[in-house]
């Protein structure tokens, strides 16, 4: 992600950098050009001395001109990439304030943006937390009439209602609190599913549901429907 300021700022280091790459692809041509200079002299120089073929000192000077051309330029061009590096902090630096004036903006407006969604995360907990009250009012409901139960059953059968212990409430109706697994059925949220989300991890389940609205409460249910999606 980026913004304005900062892009301007990229393309002024990416001029420097063009500049200094066109330099050094000049550079490598010089050092080319003197290198066959050289090998051009060399051989002249060699025919010279093993067959006794006399030079012509006028391509040897035309070809030792051209080496000290050349390796003049490469001087002048290493100087020139030199200068522009040493510079290059003092080309930067008026730029500093107006992208750092601009991150402040960026990040001022991305906040404003996560308040949004930690507003609507805050209606969702709250509809949450609503929502487990009406499961504990159905609960105890269960649990009422459970006990009902038990205490007419006795009538018919004291000895069974009374040695054993009867609880059908709880056990129809699990508690869907925090941290809480049912045989691998997610009733509540995890912390550790809360950083994950932070970090731009969901499980299948949620996966599912943001793809399809699909409510599925297994990950391996909701994995084997999102094979079916893909295919």
């Amino acid at each position: 992600m980026s913004y304005r300021e900062l892009e301007s700022f990229k393309k002024k280091v990416a001029s420097l950098d063009a500049s200094i790459a066109r330099l050094e692809e000049k550079k490598d041509a010089q050092f080319k050009k003197r290198n066959e200079a050289e090998t051009q002299r060399k051989a002249i120089l060699d025919s010279e001395a093993l067959e006794g073929k006399e030079p012509d000192d006028k391509q040897l000077g035309k070809l030792r001109k051209i080496i000290e051309e050349c390796e003049q330029e490469i001087v002048e061009i290493d100087n020139r990439i030199t200068l522009i590096e040493q510079k290059r902090k003092e080309a930067l630096a008026p730029e500093l304030p107006a992208i750092r004036k601009g991150r402040d903006r960026e990040i001022e407006r991305l906040k404003r943006e996560a308040d949004a969604h930690f507003h609507d995360a805050r209606k969702l907990m709250f509809e949450y937390l609503l929502a487990l009250q009406k499961v504990g009012r159905v609960r105890d409901e269960a649990n009422k009439l459970n006990r009902d139960f038990v205490q007419h059953a006795k009538m018919a059968d004291p000895e069974e209602y009374t040695r054993t212990h009867w609880n059908r409430g709880d056990d129809a109706i699990p508690t869907p609190v925090l941290f809480y697994d049912d045989a691998g059925i997610k009733l509540g949220i995890r912390e550790g599913d809360q950083k994950a989300a932070l970090n731009g991890k969901i499980e299948p389940m949620v996966m599912l549901y943001q793809l399809t609205g699909e409510l599925e409460s297994s990950n391996n249910a909701a994995s084997a429907k999102l094979r079916k999606v893909a295919k």
